[in-house]
């Protein structure tokens, strides 16, 4: 049983109607702003399955995550909490908003287990990773170190719970994979909170923000300033002593729109997917070949008009089959060979040597190369080569390439279509300056598939050799 239910009819009503500023006055002694009782109701009552949570520093979002747990926990039994963060110092905040919050409650301090007695002692044992209560509630704390090693086995069982991930900027991607098992049997009572800094858009916790399945609660300094949180004198001191990116992060609880080493930026990539795109001129096929199980092979298929390029559609598929990516790029050909002239870019690096040479002895076979109108011609893009128009510039033509896509959506000369992992392969694209000081890509962990592919859309064929004896100039 829990406290709720062996309250006056008074309280029940107030938690009928959801009353968090009331209820966090009784039940913590506690005034909330307006802003902070939205976030509370929302954490206590789990209205959503997936919240992701961005504040300017000290508003407080720890501290309403934290009341929020203790109002969940005095309304419900049998039910699990889990706290998350990247390393332990972090992981430790969380614990101890609860571990103040178990003392000064009375009523948790009643439902907790407790085998000591004395101040002291109590709030040494309620500073443990571990607390049960005797409503069959428990919360745990977790470190997500060392690829999240230490989660394995933990969940949130088959009666839910709220799971919480503290600084999820920072969590990396196998501890996401990780901390997602965690939801337990029964996703659908189990509730994710994440809160950030946020730091960097190339983490899942921007993934997330962009994600329609997640809520998002956002204050700014400004809201923190009407809710005398801060001072517009502190902000402004502030402005003048951090950096515009550290002030953007901190204050504005924006993801930077491009940092330092991003490759491509955020509000030109959202300017290309809302552009139409042109369905005339050549006919454009690329693919990246799948190289290992975890990857994909991505074709893109559509068109360039003198400088403009178009993608159109973007198919995928976990294979890399020679033959079945073949088939598929032939049968791509075929639907408009003659109509249009078609170049087809395929990565010809390890296993897209083979379907180079499976497609050009399609096309060589069916003479759809040596046509004098509407040929078609086979390009193998190799990331390994010499950069082509600036040897002093490029580390190589991968390095080459995707400053020649940048180019392209800061120029506003290509459309894309709205796809939520070609935008995050894009913005966790980074680069950096070689010992000879030329422009190198820095490899991501995860096979950065769909903007691979892209690259090879807009791969400079200008020279190049084309399959089949023909030349471009």
């Amino acid at each position: 049983m829990n406290p709720i239910q062996i309250a006056t009819e008074n309280l029940k009503k107030t938690v009928r109607s959801r009353n968090v500023k009331f209820l966090c006055k009784y039940f913590f002694n506690e005034d909330i702003t307006p802003k902070q009782e939205y976030l509370i109701r929302r954490v206590a009552f789990q209205d959503y399955k997936r919240l992701s949570i961005s504040a300017t520093t000290r508003w407080g979002k720890t501290y309403c995550v934290s009341r929020g747990i203790g109002l969940f926990i005095l309304m419900n039994v049998n039910r699990k909490i889990i706290f998350v963060a990247p390393q332990k110092e972090q992981s430790l905040i969380l614990r101890d908003y609860m571990a103040d919050l178990i003392y000064k409650c009375p009523q948790l301090a009643d439902i907790t287990d407790f085998d000591v007695t004395g101040i002291e002692k109590i709030k040494k044992q309620a500073s443990r990773s571990r607390q049960t209560f005797k409503n069959d509630c428990e919360y745990r704390v977790f470190t997500a170190f060392r690829g999240g090693e230490g989660l394995m086995g933990f969940g949130l069982g088959s009666e839910g719970g709220i799971l919480v991930v503290d600084e999820s900027a920072l969590v990396d991607e196998n501890s996401w994979a990780k901390i997602t098992r965690m939801l337990g049997d029964n996703p659908a009572k189990s509730t994710i909170i994440e809160l950030c800094n946020p730091w960097d858009r190339a983490t899942k916790a921007y993934e997330h923000w962009i994600d329609d399945a997640y809520e998002t609660f956002h204050v700014n300094w400004e809201d923190a300033v009407e809710e005398g949180r801060t001072t517009l004198d502190f902000i402004e001191q502030q402005r003048k002593e951090l950096t515009p990116l550290e002030f953007d992060v901190l204050y504005n609880s924006n993801f930077p729109v491009e940092s330092v080493d991003s490759i491509f930026n955020l509000i030109r990539i959202k300017e290309a997917e809302e552009k139409e795109p042109k369905m005339s001129g050549e006919y454009i096929i690329s693919c990246d070949v799948a190289d290992k199980g975890l990857d994909k092979t991505v074709i893109m298929v559509g068109y360039k008009e003198g400088d403009y390029y178009s993608v159109c559609e973007i198919k995928e598929e976990n294979i890399s089959d020679n033959m079945n990516i073949a088939g598929n790029i032939i049968n791509l050909i075929n639907k408009w060979v003659g109509s249009y002239e078609t170049n087809v870019y395929i990565d010809s690096i390890g296993v897209g040597t083979g379907v180079v040479s499976r497609v050009k002895e399609e096309v060589e076979l069916k003479g759809w190369n040596k046509t004098r109108v509407n040929p078609v011609n086979i390009i193998g893009c190799h990331y390994g080569e010499t950069a082509k128009e600036d040897k002093e510039r490029f580390a190589n033509r991968k390095a080459e390439g995707y400053f020649r896509l940048r180019k392209l959506f800061d120029e506003g000369f290509i459309c894309i279509p709205k796809h939520k992992t070609l935008m995050s392969e894009l913005l966790a694209m980074k680069w950096q300056f070689t010992s000879s000081s030329k422009i190198k890509i820095i490899d991501p962990d995860k096979s950065p598939d769909f903007a691979d592919a892209l690259v090879y859309f807009v791969w400079d064929k200008e020279d190049e050799y084309i399959f089949g004896g023909r030349m471009i100039h």
